[in-house]
This record gives C-alpha cells, sequence and structure tokens, in this order.
C-alpha cells in the first residue's frame, strides 16, 4: 500500500529546505565581511606571487613609490644636497688601493690632433704596475684617447686660459721623452704623490706626470650624480689643463651654468663649499654653485 509524503517524511519535508536557505545567508554574509588583516586585495602577479598592487592617490593601478638608496650607494640621476660637503668619496665597487709605484706605457698612438702653430704636446698613457684590483685598461686607454682626442677639450682652442694654440699626439715608444704623461695610480700613491691640506681624494700633476687617483676613476665624484663618464672626461682635461700650464683653479662664475673645466669639481660644485675647505685657494663665498661639466670647451 502506497503512504503519502507527509506521513513518510513529516516535519523533515518542511526542515531541510529551511536549511539549504539558511546555509546560503551565513555563506553570503561572510563573503561580504572585510578582511581583518588590514589588508586590502592581493593581486596575483605573472610569477605566481602574491603582492598587493600598487596604486596612486586615485586609487587605480600605479607605479610603486621609489625606495631610497642606502647610505653611500650612488644612484644616476640622484640629487645630493649641494649645501652638505661632497667631497667624500662616493659609495661603489672596489678599486686599487696599492700597486708596485711602477709605471707601464699602453700601446695606441694618434696623428698631431689640433694646431701645430703653437705648443705642440706629446703625451702617454700609463698604468701602475702590481694593482691589486684590476681594471680595465683598454677602457681606460680609449678613454683617454678620446677626451683629449675631442674639439670640446684642448685641441679645440677655445678654452680662455690657453694663451697659444695647442696641438697633441698620443705616443707609445719607450724610447720617446714625451711631455706629460697621463697614469691611473693606485689610491695608496695618489695620496703619496698628491696629498695636501685637504684630506680627500685627489688627483694631481707633478711636473709631466699626470696622476688619476683609481679611486675616483671607479667611484667618480657626489656632484656628479654617478655620471662616471662625464666624470672621467672632467678628471682627464682638469689634470691635463694643468699640464699645459694652467696651474690656477678657477671658482664657479655662472650660478647654475656648467662649471669651470679648473674649478675643483671632484670636491663640490659649490664656490662656498670650496671656500670652505680651501679658503686660500681662489674660491670666494658667494652661494654660486655650478651643473657639472666634463670639457674646457662645452
Amino acid at each position: 500500500m502506497k503512504r503519502g509524503l507527509l506521513s513518510v517524511y513529516g516535519w523533515r519535508l518542511y526542515a531541510l529546505p529551511l536549511l539549504l536557505v539558511l546555509s546560503l545567508f551565513i555563506v553570503l554574509d561572510v563573503a561580504r565581511e572585510p578582511d581583518q588583516s588590514g589588508g586590502g586585495p592581493v593581486a596575483i602577479g605573472s610569477a605566481g606571487q602574491g603582492r598587493p598592487e600598487p596604486t596612486d592617490e586615485s586609487g587605480e593601478a600605479g607605479e610603486a613609490a621609489p625606495q631610497a638608496p642606502e647610505i653611500g650607494e650612488e644612484v644616476p640621476g640622484a640629487r645630493f644636497d649641494p649645501s652638505i660637503v661632497a667631497a667624500e668619496l662616493p659609495g661603489g665597487g672596489p678599486f686599487p688601493t696599492v700597486g708596485s709605484g711602477t709605471f707601464r706605457v699602453l700601446p695606441g698612438t694618434t696623428e698631431l690632433l689640433g694646431s701645430s702653430a703653437g705648443l705642440v704636446y706629446d703625451y702617454t698613457v700609463e698604468i701602475e704596475t702590481g694593482l691589486d684590483v684590476p681594471v680595465d685598461e683598454d677602457g681606460y686607454s680609449t678613454m683617454v684617447q678620446d677626451t683629449l682626442s675631442d674639439e670640446r677639450s684642448w685641441i679645440g682652442n677655445r678654452h680662455p686660459g690657453l694663451t697659444q694654440p695647442v696641438g697633441l699626439r698620443r705616443i707609445d715608444d719607450e724610447n720617446s721623452v714625451p711631455d706629460f704623461r697621463v697614469i691611473l695610480v693606485s689610491q695608496s700613491l695618489a695620496q703619496e704623490r698628491c696629498g695636501g691640506a685637504v684630506e680627500y681624494e685627489a688627483s694631481c700633476r707633478v711636473e709631466e706626470y699626470v696622476y688619476l687617483n683609481a679611486a675616483r676613476w671607479v667611484r667618480g665624484a657626489r656632484d656628479f650624480q654617478g655620471e662616471t663618464t662625464r666624470y672621467r672626461q672632467y678628471l682627464i682635461n682638469h689634470e691635463v689643463g694643468h699640464a699645459l700650464g694652467l696651474g690656477v683653479h678657477v671658482p664657479c662664475d655662472v650660478h647654475g651654468g656648467p662649471a669651470p673645466i679648473m674649478m675643483q669639481q671632484s670636491w663640490s660644485l659649490s664656490n662656498d663649499v670650496l671656500h670652505s675647505l680651501s679658503p686660500q685657494g681662489g674660491y670666494v663665498a658667494d652661494g654660486k654653485v655650478c651643473e657639472p661639466n666634463g670639457w674646457p670647451s662645452p
């Protein structure tokens, strides 16, 4: 005999649908509840890592705020406060600290560049032997030659400090006697030969020796904002300028303009700072600050 559904299942016939409705309500309520951890929605990147999507103020996806560099880290394009003494060596990679104290001529020659009617100088490109940290000798040699062969350098004969036209010729014959020798030297030898009243990393010219400090060659100067190439062009042109007879350092003359090549840009681009470092060095504390410049005639 068949019995009715109500007589078979009784109250369970009504309870089951009610239970399903109640369960659905709980699920929807939990889904709407905000995250209690304080974090927002997590975007899964292409690498499968869950990290918050950077947003701008409008709430749209944008670029994350840049992270500040660590102390001592040099970032191209970073701006350093010109009121802070910039003469300290910047952070960066390793550089030669010691060597043998003897030099080796690197191969390479040029024809006479510039003028043959005035003062003609033969020069060599050399490096200290036995450096404890190797350097790119070919890159160094090419940089010196390319810089001194550029019309913006001394062969352009447009620098007001030159009293006569200049011609330059690179030689590599060890039996010939150059007029000046451009030499990349270790930090310790530069300190020995170029040490003075100001105790910051320096390069210098002594008689026919143009000493380029490897610490500066690798690290540059803080006010050059990480632009190593432009700093090296400055370093070469500045010290060779001394070899050409320009013995006086020159202050910033136009505020915001390119620094004179004979300004001590390794230490600062501010006349005030350079005056404080070397009160007898010809700098006047007049508030002028120049922009970095690597050329006698930019």
